[in-house]
């Protein structure tokens, strides 16, 4: 009966905006606590709705301070007056992540330190068994990747407010996940559910757990659909479990018939983890950024211990090309020899150069054409956004994009805008000739790069390449070559989006996200074609290389470029509303930067001449990571 009359109603809106926070509900009231309000702020707060309350209130804050993607569960006990959360793990507002376990009086905020967990963690499942126990198992561990531990926490023989609660561990998960999900069966075990593995696969396996003398895990029926981060609740012998990223389906574990039934209902929205989509911090959002966070992370912990940082610029503002370190590659050792007689900057974009790169996908020949003309068209808009590239050798380089002009002049055989896209007959077909007829630089085989710069692929797929005779290209050779073609748009089994410079961890969030609004939804797919319809092969060409120097003021018709991108940036929050994922806020800071005409160049350039006083040193303290 529950069940069946499963629906959804309209609630009061939280004091605060917040996402990654923790929800509970404790004698009657819903509680909130922590989560993240804006980037790089894990609050403290805490939020309640009391039953029969219209609105959320304000409570006493958390006196340990903010947590982000903590597990709790509450914890029932007669000595608090409006009952007790136990919190565990997480991210705390240093954005460190959390073993420490509190005690937490919602009446008052105090937290009571407990042991802590015997591994740090967040993103786990968590829940408490009828007998008192509180397990907790998988998440995303000290290392950053999904782990399979389990633990259990012993409430103290007499509850008080000051007890202090023991675990010890328990048997592993058959594998890692994190995003899972966990709740207590009603025949006292512990379930959990979904979540995602170390190839970021959203999952549908579930195992349970009896915490006895047997202590070992037992597969469970699997759910319908794969999901991660979506809501569960134990309900009336039942688990009900709902959305999930990119999911609004609702499905029901009938404990009886052991078995997952579809609800008939799904949620009103897809619940897509608004932690990803709504928040762009150090460590993660959109889900596209996630799994981009989630290696860098790994690498700056690897790094710290070594003393490196990491730049986020579009060239390096100080070291010549000399003093570059150089991963000894064998590709680069060819190309390294080859571009100085391509071009004048070849070496400069090896050496000294940073972008951030977009992949996005097509349904079709025709979805991918409408796609690649338009993105082609608008990279010099978002070159222009996204400069972050005015210095060299130590002062300004006249530039506001200094990466995007060295590419101007690095090997016409292989970059550019190509003029050829816009005509009829533009296709898969069409791509591959251009390809074709980019020059080789290498063929690897034996784990060794044969230098055969110059020569001709079709060559090769005769069978006739000199070094290689009768020998074809293998489909490895071929995404090889695919590599070493430059457009500013690239065509694989995706499209690649080359335009901007590298940046600080705003705009590596914002990136995908303006392409995404522009590309991915219908009507702004639609504006956006019509923005650039009308420009001329003239035009394009005259944007790719003048945008470099003058950025959003490049003159442009009867205005300039920032205008332009003001239509772009809009269009693109427009397409992404519509998405309806809680995404629009990444391209907020673009809209700013477009509406001020300042982009982050132009801000360096100002640092430079003033607060800086022309010390370049500087730079390493306000953009390293």
């Amino acid at each position: 009966i529950v069940v069946q009359k499963l629906s959804d109603c309209t609630m009061p809106a939280l004091v605060t905006a917040r996402s990654g926070h923790a929800c509970c509900a404790v004698r009657g009231a819903l509680v909130v606590l922590g989560g993240e309000i804006s980037s790089n702020d894990i609050p403290s707060s805490v939020e309640m709705l009391s039953e029969g309350q219209g609105a959320f209130k304000a409570s006493p804050s958390l006196s340990c301070g903010g947590i982000m993607d903590a597990g709790t569960v509450v914890v029932e006990e007669d000595d608090s007056t409006a009952g007790q959360v136990l919190v565990l793990g997480g991210w705390t507002d240093d954005f460190e992540q959390a073993s420490a376990v509190h005690l937490v009086d919602v009446a008052t905020g105090v937290c009571i330190p407990q042991p802590n967990l015997l591994q740090a963690r967040d993103q786990f499942a968590a829940a408490r068994l009828p007998d008192g126990l509180v397990v907790y198992v998988g998440g995303c561990g000290d290392n950053y990747m999904p782990i399979p531990s389990a633990e259990v926490f012993q409430p103290p023989v007499q509850a008080a407010l000051n007890a202090v609660w023991t675990r010890r561990e328990l048997p592993a998960l058959s594998a890692g996940r994190y995003g899972c999900r966990g709740c207590a069966l009603g025949d006292g075990r512990f379930a959990v559910l979904g979540g995602m593995n170390n190839d970021y696969q959203h999952l549908s396996p579930c195992e349970m757990l009896a915490v006895d003398e047997s202590q070992h895990w037992e597969p469970m029926s699997p759910m319908h659909d794969s999901r991660n981060h979506f809501a569960c609740a134990a309900v009336a012998g039942c688990i009900i479990v709902a959305g999930g990223q990119g999911l609004k389906s609702v499905e029901v574990f009938d404990e009886v018939l052991d078995r997952w039934l579809r609800h008939p209902y799904d949620i009103p929205i897809e619940a897509d983890y608004p932690a990803w989509a709504a928040r762009c911090s150090r460590r993660r959002s959109h889900v596209g950024v996630r799994r981009g966070a989630q290696p860098s992370i790994q690498v700056k912990t690897v790094a710290k211990e070594l003393g490196v940082a990491f730049l986020g610029m579009g060239f390096q503002p100080k070291w010549a090309v000399e003093d570059t370190p150089v991963m000894p590659k064998g590709r680069y050792k060819i190309m390294k020899e080859y571009m100085p007689k391509r071009g004048t900057r070849g070496l400069d974009m090896m050496f000294r150069t940073c972008t951030i790169q977009v992949n996005l996908d097509f349904s079709s020949e025709e979805d991918m054409i409408r796609k690649f003309r338009t993105s082609l068209a608008l990279q010099p808009i978002a070159t222009a956004l996204f400069a972050n590239s005015p210095f060299a050798d130590g002062k300004p380089s006249g530039m506001k994009s200094l990466r995007s002009d060295v590419w101007t002049d690095t090997d016409p055989d292989r970059t550019g805008t190509l003029a050829w896209v816009y005509e009829d007959g533009f296709g898969f077909e069409a791509y591959t000739k251009y390809v074709l007829d980019v020059p080789m630089y290498f063929v690897y085989r034996d784990g060794i790069y044969h230098d055969v710069t110059g020569q001709s692929f079709r060559t090769f797929m005769e069978g006739k390449l000199p070094d290689f005779p009768d020998e074809r290209p293998t489909l490895d050779d071929w995404e090889q070559h695919l590599t070493t073609c430059f457009p500013e748009v690239r065509l694989k089994r995706y499209m690649e989006m080359r335009g901007a410079d590298g940046g600080p961890w705003s705009q590596i969030c914002a990136l995908p996200a303006v392409w995404v609004g522009l590309l991915y939804d219908e009507q702004a797919l639609a504006d956006a074609e019509a923005l650039v319809s009308d420009w001329t092969s003239e035009e394009r060409e005259y944007l790719r290389t003048a945008v470099t120097k003058d950025g959003l003021q490049t003159p442009f018709r009867d205005g300039t470029v920032q205008s332009v991108a003001i239509d772009m940036v809009r269009i693109s929050k427009e397409g992404l509303i519509r998405r309806r994922c809680n995404e629009e806020n990444f391209v907020d800071g673009l809209m700013e930067m477009a509406t001020s005409g300042k982009t982050s160049a132009d801000r360096l350039l100002d640092l430079y001449e003033n607060e800086w006083a022309g010390d370049i040193d500087n730079i390493y303290k306000k953009l390293t990571y």
